[in-house]
């Protein structure tokens, strides 16, 4: 072998099973080498069995590495029922265990008070035992209020701290 060429598997037109998982799908392109990483190219995820499922995650790339603890996927929708109602460009995740710094999912909702209302937290993963969340937060009826809240664990003690800031309310 070449130094520094990784061997890899390839399969074209491929489907997939996870294994102890519900989740499914397909691939025009799968590849695997051998550190591990993974390849999908447009590729689907779902754990529908319905010949259109309820829900389906579609992206034209995810790469997936379990040594660097990440995984990464381009143009992907989210279809309901096979309509498509969500589309992200490009978005990272955590493929273990492993805590990651990053977007979680975003908040919808609607209140008499506050009407509609929506929300894209960040979680910053600052040590093991400490993290903090950060959240803009639009309300149409009062403005935007920024949320955050940081914990820790140190020893046998837990604390949380909350901060809300909501500047000149509607």
């Amino acid at each position: 072998s070449v130094e520094g060429a990784r061997e890899s598997t390839e399969l074209s037109n491929a489907n997939y099973q996870l294994t102890n998982h519900p989740g499914h799908g397909s691939a025009k392109k799968l590849e695997i080498n051998t550190d591990g990483e993974l390849l999908l190219l447009d590729s689907t995820f779902t754990t529908c069995f319905d010949e259109v499922p309820d829900w389906q995650l579609s992206s034209s790339k995810i790469f997936l590495s379990e040594s660097e603890n990440i995984g990464e996927a381009y143009n992907s929708s989210i279809r309901i029922k096979g309509i498509p109602v969500f589309y992200l460009p490009y978005i990272t995740f955590p493929v273990n265990n492993k805590r990651k710094s990053g977007f979680i999912d975003p908040v919808l909702d609607y209140s008499g008070n506050s009407g509609a209302k929506i929300s894209a937290p960040y979680y910053f993963n600052i040590a093991p035992n400490y993290d903090a969340t950060l959240a803009p937060v639009f309300m149409s009826k009062r403005g935007v209020q920024l949320v955050s809240e940081f914990r820790y664990l140190v020893n046998q003690q837990y604390g949380e701290i909350d901060l809300e800031y909501l500047n000149k309310d509607n």
